[in-house]
């Protein structure tokens, strides 16, 4: 799992939070995660005690359940490479989480894309 760089879980039914949270303990490498339609519940915030993720650019949890606001927040401020962060139709996510979110992701993009210019 260390090398990992794509993982696509999306609509596992199967699947739970806990599951997840102990595969990506030592995915270290991973840039892209999708985890649409999945009942997360505790997920984000495993993985910010453990530090997992760090490399993280892109997260589609849209869809999902027991997804907290202020966990998608915190896990979307504290990873500076997430660029891209679905959150469609995640039901228990606020309106105002969605949207700074949302900006954050598109204060992001415009950076990296400046910066690529520069170079």
């Amino acid at each position: 799992a260390a090398s990992l760089a794509e993982l696509d879980l999306s609509w596992c039914s199967r699947v739970e939070g806990r599951d997840v949270a102990a595969l990506l303990r030592g995915a270290m490498s991973l840039r892209s995660l999708s985890l649409r339609g999945l009942r997360l519940g505790g997920l984000l915030e495993a993985s910010e005690q453990s530090g997992a993720l760090p490399r993280l650019s892109a997260l589609d949890v849209g869809f999902s359940s027991s997804v907290g606001s202020e966990a998608v927040l915190a896990f979307a401020e504290r990873r500076s490479e997430l660029l891209r962060c679905n959150l469609r139709a995640a039901g228990t996510v606020s309106a105002d989480v969605y949207n700074r979110v949302g900006q954050l992701m598109q204060e992001r993009a415009a950076a990296a894309a400046a910066a690529s210019t520069d170079v």
